[in-house]
C-alpha cells in the first residue's frame, strides 16, 4: 500500500514531460547579446537593492516567537528532541563531552531564552552598526549583479568580484570595536555573517533552477545554441569558485567551453553512484524529478531527496528537501538551526569548539535550501503552484522575494 501511494504521489508531482510549460523561464531569464553574440543570462525577477534591515526584521521576529514559545511550551525541550530524533550527531557528541548527540541543539536554544533581543535591535548603538555595515556592504555586494546568472564573456567575471570575505572581515572587527558585552557583540556578528551570505545566495538559488531548465530542455528550446548552453554552465559553475581558489579559476579558463557541462556530469555521476550505496535505507524508490531530487518513501513517510546534498556534514544518506506528509516539518527544523547557530555562541566552550558546532548545524541546511531552487523549477515546469509554494515557504532567505 506504500509502495502504491508512493507511485501516486509521484506521478501528481511530476506530470510529463512533453507536457512541459516554459512560460515561467521564459518570463524569468533574460539572454542578452551583443552583435547577436551571447553575453549574459539575467534573472529579471531578482531586485538589486539591498536593504540589511530586511535580514534584522527577519531574525528579529524568529528570535521573538521562539522566545514566546519557550516560555508558554511545558515540552518545548522535549519538542526539540522529538523533531530531531532521526538525526545521528556522533560528531557534537565528541566534541560536547558526554551529553546526548541532540543537546547542543537544545543548549544552544536554551541560552537565547532570556536576552532582551528587543532591547538589542532597538539600541541607538546597535542601529548605527547596521547602517555602518549597510553603507560598506551596499556598493561592493553590488558589484557583480545579482541578476547576473552567468557571464559567458568573462571566464573570470565572478572569481574576480569574489570580495564578500575581505568585508566580513572588516564587518567583525568594526562589531568587536562598537560592541563590548556579549549579547550585542554576538548578535551583531551574527547578523553580519548571516546576512551577507543570504544576499549572495539568492543567485546560487536561481542559478540552480537555470540548471533545472538546463538539464531538462534542449538549447534551442530555450533560446541557444547547444554550445552556448555549454557556456553558460561554465559560467555557472565558475560563479561557485572559492575566492582563494586561484588554481580553478585557471582551470576554467583553459577548458571555458566544456568547464561546466564537465563539473554537472561529474557531480550527477558521483551522487548516482552515492545513491546506490544507501538505496536500501529507503522503503520505496519513486520517479527521479530532475539532476538532483528524487521521490522516495522513508520509514513509511512519503518524502523528496536531495541527492546533491547530504543531510548533514559526514552523513552518508542525502538530505530530506520535502516530507509531503509533514509540510511544515522541514522549515520548523530550519528555523530552529538557524537560531541555534545564534544560541550556540553563548555556550560556555572553547571558542574552536564553537566554531566546529556552528560549521556543523549549517551544515543541515543551507546548502541544502539552496540546491532546492532546482526543484522550484520542477514545478515551476509542471505549474504546481502549490507545491513551488511549499518549497518556497522552507526557503529562509528575506532577500530573495521568489513567489512571494
Amino acid at each position: 500500500m506504500k509502495k502504491l501511494l508512493a507511485l501516486v504521489v509521484s506521478f501528481l508531482m511530476l506530470g510529463q514531460v512533453f507536457g512541459a510549460n516554459l512560460q515561467a523561464f521564459k518570463e524569468r531569464f533574460e539572454f542578452v547579446r551583443e552583435d547577436g553574440k551571447l553575453m549574459l543570462v539575467r534573472d529579471k525577477s531578482i531586485t538589486t537593492s539591498f536593504n540589511l534591515k530586511l535580514y534584522v526584521e527577519f531574525i528579529k521576529e524568529l528570535l521573538i516567537k521562539e522566545q514566546a514559545l519557550m516560555n508558554t511550551e511545558m515540552d518545548y525541550d522535549q519538542n526539540l528532541r522529538d523533531l530531531f530524533e532521526e538525526q545521528d550527531m556522533s560528531l557534537v557528541q565528541n566534541l560536547y563531552g558526554d551529553k546526548a548527540d541532540i543537546e547542543l541543539i537544545v543548549d544552544s536554544m536554551k541560552e537565547l531564552k532570556g536576552i532582551n533581543f528587543e532591547a538589542i535591535f532597538a539600541n541607538k548603538q546597535f542601529k548605527e552598526f547596521v547602517n555602518k555595515v549597510e553603507l560598506k556592504l551596499k556598493d561592493v555586494l553590488l558589484m557583480a549583479d545579482p541578476r547576473i546568472m552567468a557571464n559567458v564573456a568573462d571566464s573570470a567575471f565572478f572569481y574576480k568580484k569574489n570580495v564578500t570575505y575581505q568585508v566580513m572581515t572588516w564587518a567583525l572587527s568594526l562589531a568587536k570595536k562598537m560592541f563590548s558585552q556579549v549579547p550585542m557583540l554576538n548578535t551583531a556578528s551574527y547578523v553580519v555573517k548571516k546576512m551577507a551570505k543570504m544576499f549572495a545566495d539568492k543567485r546560487l538559488f536561481h542559478q540552480n533552477m537555470l540548471l533545472h531548465y538546463l538539464e531538462k530542455f534542449p538549447a534551442e528550446e530555450l533560446g541557444i545554441t547547444h554550445e552556448e548552453a555549454n557556456l553558460v554552465f561554465s559560467s555557472i559553475y565558475e560563479s561557485r569558485i572559492p575566492w582563494f581558489a586561484f588554481w580553478e579559476s585557471s582551470a576554467a579558463k583553459a577548458n571555458w567551453s566544456r568547464y561546466g557541462t564537465s563539473k554537472f556530469f561529474q557531480n550527477v555521476r558521483m551522487v548516482n553512484n552515492n545513491f546506490r550505496t544507501v538505496r536500501r535505507s529507503y522503503d520505496s524508490v519513486g520517479k527521479r524529478l530532475n539532476y538532483g531530487f528524487q521521490n522516495a518513501v522513508y520509514k513509511g513517510r512519503n518524502v523528496v531527496l536531495n541527492l546533491f546534498d547530504k543531510e548533514y556534514m559526514f552523513s552518508k544518506k542525502p538530505s530530506i528537501a520535502m516530507e509531503l506528509d509533514s509540510p511544515k516539518k522541514v522549515k520548523r527544523m530550519r528555523t530552529i538551526l538557524h537560531l541555534a547557530g545564534l544560541g550556540s555562541s553563548f555556550l560556555p566552550l572553547p571558542s574552536w569548539i564553537k566554531d566546529i558546532a556552528q560549521n556543523f548545524i549549517k551544515s543541515f541546511y543551507e546548502k541544502q535550501q539552496l540546491t532546492e531552487g532546482a526543484l522550484v523549477a520542477h514545478f515551476e515546469v509542471n505549474e504546481n503552484e502549490e507545491m513551488i509554494k511549499k518549497v518556497v515557504n522552507q526557503y529562509l532567505n528575506p532577500f530573495d522575494s521568489i513567489y512571494r
